[in-house]
């Protein structure tokens, strides 16, 4: 049976092409980058990044931060 994952935190770029979720699944945590991809006139969100399982909250909250170059940048809305 799969967990449905609950996110947590939304963080928005600045531009708002791109955008990382914080969820949790189940026990665990993780994280996932969706950047803009344009397709036939049409936009839509894609994802780009997916981490792996952490154990707590602030671990996958840290390794997002220092993964993500625009978050690392302090890039947000």
């Amino acid at each position: 049976m799969s967990q449905q994952a609950s996110v947590l935190r939304r963080i928005v770029s600045a531009d708002g092409k791109r955008y990382a979720e914080l969820s949790a699944r189940g026990i665990f945590f993780a994280f996932e980058e969706y950047t803009e991809e344009h397709d036939s006139g049409y936009a839509f969100m894609v994802p780009t990044h997916c981490s792996g399982l952490y154990a707590t909250q602030a671990e996958a909250e840290r390794d997002m931060m220092a993964e993500l170059p625009w978050l690392r940048d302090g890039n947000v809305a």
